[in-house]
């Protein structure tokens, strides 16, 4: 139960005789009863809420192929953290194969040919991370790597 003041309607603490806002005197059996939601009425609110689905997984698949990750997850709810995660990991091995493309290229074979396999696994990884990605976009919660 609350008490609203009459004057401007705000929410009037129980021990209060004035109210918090526009300092009325608010009667003390003056009281309302809250209101009560049903299920549908949050589920409207949530379907509110939420982003289009088309917009998040074009946003987690066009920028994967540049080294941007877990943007379809910070289009969807930007305060949580696994699309800012996504997208720290993602840079960083985007980066590390274009490193290694540069130094291949003032290298001698040798060298070339001993940064070739590790840069195969470091894409390999990329592209399995991408897919989580693009999947927990997807599906929601599918929480391979981060818990």
């Amino acid at each position: 139960m609350r008490r609203r003041c009459p004057q401007c309607g705000a929410v009037v603490p129980d021990n209060s005789l004035t109210c918090p806002q526009c300092y009325t005197e608010v009667p003390r059996d003056l009281t309302e009863q809250e209101p009560v939601r049903d299920r549908n009425e949050f589920r409207e609110q949530i379907e509110r809420r939420k982003k289009d689905m088309r917009i998040s997984l074009v946003l987690a698949i066009i920028p994967a192929f540049f080294g941007i990750l877990g943007l379809g997850l910070v289009y969807q709810d930007s305060r949580d953290f696994r699309g800012w995660r996504y997208l720290a990991i993602g840079a960083v091995l985007y980066l590390l194969p274009v490193a290694a493309i540069v130094v291949i290229g003032f290298a001698n074979v040798l060298a070339a040919v001993l940064l070739i396999i590790p840069l195969f696994f470091v894409l390999l990884l990329y592209a399995g991370i991408a897919l989580v990605s693009i999947a927990e976009t997807y599906f929601g919660s599918f929480r391979l790597f981060f818990r």
